[in-house]
């Protein structure tokens, strides 16, 4: 089976300008607690934070899958009652669901770890992602 995400290159993704939204940041002091950051970086942690509070207050979004390769951040909003999935667990899906082959899975998966992503839990084969 072929897999059109061979087709796909990873891209940098450039630094969010805007201000942070109050409403996405929870009470004062909320997302430098839970997800560290200081005053002088006000955008720092908003890849975590954000999704986490809609999940948390908006009800379109209730029982939405959380995704993320932070631990802490996972852990917080498991605690919460949030299902949380990493990459592996995507690509692990996909892979068992038959939408990309392990192997080519495997190769995108140790890719992103060439490049410096944080991926955790990225087995030492292929087969591994069938498990």
């Amino acid at each position: 089976m072929r897999s059109n995400l061979s087709r796909l290159r990873p891209s940098r993704v450039s630094t969010w300008k805007r201000r942070p939204s109050s409403a996405f940041c929870g009470p004062p002091h909320s997302r430098p607690a839970v997800f560290g950051g200081i005053p002088s970086e006000p955008l720092r942690h908003l890849g975590e934070a954000e999704p986490l509070a809609l999940i948390q207050t908006r009800k379109e979004f209730a029982g939405a899958v959380w995704i993320t390769d932070d631990r802490d951040a996972g852990e917080y909003a498991a605690a919460r009652g949030i299902p949380v999935k990493n990459t592996v667990t995507l690509m692990r899906e996909a892979a068992v669901s038959g939408l990309i082959h392990h192997a080519e899975g495997h190769r995108l998966l140790l890719g992103m770890v060439a490049d410096d992503r944080h991926i955790r839990g990225v087995r030492d084969r292929a087969e591994r992602l069938l498990d």
